[in-house]
């Protein structure tokens, strides 16, 4: 936002928690220090003083307690700030969360709430993560899989999301263990109450989403389980698939077709015949053993997936899956 708005509107950044005073005063000492309280002793005033005028002040760390006096004045300054040409008005964005996004918010002509109550998903994530996976991780299929698990993991929480991406590949994949540290951290428990002003659930009121570290202490860690099934699912199922069609094309000379299926079907074409029927036939005396080896373990893979069952991490990043025998 700063970067996109910084042609429009000088930025100043204000942090309450160090107002020694009521929001006027706080802020014409912070913005606008060679004008005296004297001289600028009401809402009315400040809009018309012309260093504080054409900025764009962001206020974040607003606590409960401050909130009643914030409020109060931004009611003020909305009705004041009208008078003012837009092209100088100043401009306030303030940070609210926690029990302070509870209470309420004044709604004014120019005075709007937002909420960014699902604003974030899976896929904000996952391109966040794309860009920010670490460089040591030199594999493609390496690296869709951390970013991929680190979406579902992470949901909406930019924050979590740069802790996993900041743990060992492996770690990172298996997150049992950050979570719980993440949810000792926010001081959550199985008691806290699931809710978005706190943190613990995002996504549209309808289909709430509680976040991974909560589910965790709760005990109820199959459902993160099932986020990094869906991790995982995304990127191994095609990559069975695409070995699966490299088996064909360059060890199809040990298929004897055609080949009866279970269930009596005859397949003439090896590309018709899936990772499981392929397992069969090619695991047998006369293969080359490495090549046995991968095909044992992409159907392996496909099954458990397939089961909806996600694979430990050693399973997950296991050599042969991405590179030919």
């Amino acid at each position: 936002m700063k970067e996109r708005l910084h042609s429009l509107f000088e930025w100043t950044s204000v942090d309450a928690s160090q107002a020694d005073s009521g929001p006027l005063s706080f802020l014409l000492q912070q913005m606008c220090p060679g004008v005296s309280v004297f001289e600028v002793s009401s809402v009315t005033e400040l809009v018309a003083t012309g260093s504080f005028q054409g900025r764009l002040v962001w206020i974040e760390k607003i606590d409960s307690g401050m909130w009643p006096d914030w409020s109060r004045f931004l009611r003020a300054y909305s009705d004041a700030c009208r008078n003012v040409d837009i092209l100088h008005r100043t401009v306030f964005i303030v940070l609210l969360s926690g029990e302070t996004v509870t209470r309420e918010v004044p709604e004014e002509v120019a005075l709007v709430r937002r909420d960014f109550r699902g604003s974030v998903d899976t896929l904000d994530l996952f391109v966040f993560a794309l860009q920010q996976v670490p460089a040591s991780v030199k594999c493609r299929e390496h690296r869709a899989l951390l970013a991929h698990t680190v979406a579902q993991v992470a949901q909406w929480d930019s924050l979590l999301a740069e802790q996993l991406l900041a743990l060992p590949l492996a770690e990172a994949l298996s997150p049992e263990v950050a979570l719980r540290q993440f949810a000792l951290d926010r001081g959550w428990t199985a008691e806290t109450p699931t809710c978005w002003e706190n943190g613990t659930v995002d996504g549209p009121v309808e289909r709430p989403t509680v976040h991974s570290a909560l589910l965790e202490v709760c005990g109820k860690s199959q459902l993160v389980r099932q986020r990094i099934w869906a991790a995982q699912a995304a990127v191994l199922l095609p990559l069975v698939e695409e070995r699966r069609i490299g088996l064909v094309d360059r060890y199809g000379r040990y298929l004897e077709l055609p080949i009866k299926t279970d269930d009596g079907r005859w397949v003439d074409d090896p590309l018709d015949l899936g990772v499981g029927h392929l397992a069969w036939h090619l695991d047998r005396p006369g293969s080359p053993w490495r090549l046995r080896k991968q095909v044992r373990r992409l159907r392996d893979v496909r099954n458990k997936l397939a089961h909806m069952e996600p694979l430990e991490p050693e399973q997950a990043l296991h050599r042969m899956l991405f590179t030919d025998p």
